[in-house]
């Protein structure tokens, strides 16, 4: 077959030595990664990372097998009732990429969830977020457990099947943050920002995008940030021309110094004062 379509590389006569490269055997004519629910989605993939150094790479095989498969069931909090079957066979996993590779597709892979609560995901190999969309249970999911492991927030390896994960969902909405700036000055040009006080979701801004935030304060000096899930975080104001590219961790960890910490409780709605 002709695998000249399927090579990432900006020069396959010239490249400098040591360009890594990946052959992908992906041939639908449907978007890729959408799913075993999307028309025409393939069912096959080769990944074969390489190294080019200054001499010919021949006889090279390249075998297609089956995408790996992420599978599991969705559970409520508390071992509650799961929601009528209209609601559930409306949420769809999904999983969006966070790490461009040479060879990837970079699509999200999206399945719908069965009507007693089960799921499963073919998907390419690749780095993921993995959440949940559609419907009141799929704003309030607490956890995606993988082998003890809560990926929520946090990107995961895909490279082999994965079974028995268990999304847990809850009742309860996110909770949200109300507040003043408080302080001489004024707060025309002002905007507060909110990120999570752990240190490990600073590196890893795609996965946990929901615990970041920002908002322009008004002339009063009132800001309102919604769809917060539970945990500890730090408010701190910065000129509008500082917050361009806040999500930084080098500026992070020096906003951290001066802000104001705060924890959120599930479902909780809380009223602060930030210091200009």
């Amino acid at each position: 077959r002709d695998w000249s379509s399927d090579v990432c590389s900006s020069d396959l006569t010239s490249g400098p030595t040591g360009m890594a490269l990946a052959f992908v055997g992906n041939r639908a004519n449907a978007s890729p990664n959408q799913g075993e629910f999307g028309p025409g989605a393939p069912r096959k993939v080769a990944v074969v990372p390489m190294v080019v150094g200054d001499r010919d790479i021949t006889d090279l095989t390249v075998s297609l097998r089956d995408f790996p498969v992420i599978s599991g069931r969705l559970k409520m909090a508390g071992d509650g009732p799961l929601p009528p079957a209209s609601e559930l066979t409306r949420m769809l996993m999904v999983a969006s990429p966070t790490l461009v590779t040479p060879g990837s597709n970079n699509i999200s892979a999206i399945g719908q969830m069965n009507a007693d609560g089960t799921f499963r995901l073919p998907i390419a190999p690749g780095r993921y977020r993995l959440f949940v969309t559609q419907g009141p249970t799929a704003q309030s999911i607490l956890s995606i457990d993988i082998n003890g492991t809560d990926v929520l927030d946090q990107s995961v390896d895909i490279t082999t099947d994965i079974g028995d994960v268990v999304v847990t969902g809850s009742t309860m909405l996110d909770g949200s943050v109300r507040g003043t700036v408080t302080g001489s000055g004024g707060t025309d040009g002002l905007t507060v920002l909110l990120f999570p006080a752990d240190r490990r979701f600073w590196s890893d801004l795609g996965a946990a995008s929901r615990r970041f935030r920002s908002a322009v304060a008004s002339r009063a000096g009132a800001f309102t940030m919604a769809g917060l899930p539970d945990g500890e975080y730090l408010l701190v104001t910065v000129p509008d021309m500082q917050a361009a590219d806040w999500l930084d961790p080098e500026r992070l960890e020096l906003w951290s110094r001066l802000a104001t910490r705060i924890t959120l409780a599930p479902g909780e709605r809380k009223t602060v004062e930030v210091k200009r």
